[in-house]
């Protein structure tokens, strides 16, 4: 995850502080360990909640998600305008991104 965070330190300088969504559906323990680990953290946070199927789907499309990739949690990175899709739970709690929020201390999720 080292290259994605490269790609968004320089955007975070710039103009705004990248915003975090984590992408999410009712009844799932893996989201519910993202929400976890991310407020642990103090790591702000959305929630887009996708319970419907369809919605769903669109959102896998839109990341470009195939196969076993298509789940929920997804987390996904914005900087200026820019998305940075993370991934679900373990790709999330390996991917550095605490070091994006260092000075944030507080979450919103």
């Amino acid at each position: 995850m080292l290259d994605l965070l490269s790609r968004v330190e320089p955007a975070r300088s710039q103009t705004t502080t990248p915003r975090l969504t984590l992408h999410t559906k009712t009844g799932c323990p893996h989201c519910d360990a993202a929400k976890a680990w991310l407020t642990e953290r103090g790591i702000p946070f959305d929630v887009a909640l996708h319970d419907d199927d369809a919605e769903r789907q669109a959102l896998y499309d839109r990341l470009g998600l195939v196969g076993s990739a298509r789940t929920v949690p997804q987390a996904v990175l914005t900087a200026d305008g820019e998305e940075y899709r993370i991934g679900g739970y373990a790709a999330l709690v390996v991917s550095g991104v605490e070091s994006l929020f260092a000075a944030e201390g507080r979450a919103d999720g």
